[in-house]
């Protein structure tokens, strides 16, 4: 991983706009530190698009960590489905592939946006029900199981990936700029409701 101020200096040379008050689109918010205020006020808040290369260029060595175990959840629960249905001969644990899949999918943005505290509580509901449930069916508790592990660890993957993205551009005017450019990273205002994106 590269030192972060090294990014940032990458960054700062790869751009010709090196102010937010350059940016039209972002008018209205004044400069970075009026941005962080506005922040800071909870007048605003940011949307992000989930980048692949925010937690390895800027998250802790914790937090590539975490993110490549939370990452690899639902290959886990994958491998461990075609296991127990080699050796459990019960091939219905197989099931437990589209389920994951499933369950992977609706941890997308898109969806979670349109209901992430029910989907969240839904899944942690059905953790504590298939743990208690696989004492007495392994079968039916692993399948349960397989959705809602991976769709919890994926979810908290999303919400470390979030953190971190938040965190890096509160840490720098030009890391800010260059998510936004690339439109990446919005804006939206809680007071009249208005989002500030890049225009293409």
């Amino acid at each position: 991983m590269k030192p972060q101020e090294e990014i940032i200096n990458q960054l700062r040379e790869s751009l010709d706009i090196q102010s937010i008050s350059q940016i039209p689109e972002l008018q209205d918010i004044g400069s970075y530190i009026e941005l962080k205020d506005k922040y800071k006020k909870r007048e605003i808040v940011f949307g992000f698009k989930f980048q692949d290369s925010i937690i390895n260029n800027f998250g802790s060595t914790g937090e590539i960590a975490l993110d490549k175990i939370l990452l690899f959840s639902p290959i886990l629960i994958i491998l461990l489905s075609i296991l127990f249905a080699y050796t459990e001969s019960q091939y219905y644990f197989l099931f437990g592939v589209p389920i994951t899949l499933l369950a992977f999918l609706l941890t997308t943005p898109s969806i979670m946006k349109q209901g992430s505290s029910i989907l969240g509580i839904s899944s942690l509901i059905l953790l504590v029900f298939g743990i208690q449930y696989y004492f007495n069916d392994s079968l039916v508790g692993f399948l349960i199981l397989s959705y809602s592990i991976p769709n919890l660890l994926i979810t908290v993957n999303r919400k470390l990936n979030m953190q971190v993205f938040q965190r890096a551009i509160l840490t720098s005017e030009i890391i800010f700029i260059y998510y936004f450019l690339r439109g990446e990273c919005y804006i939206k205002s809680l007071k009249n409701k208005k989002l500030y994106t890049r225009k293409t």
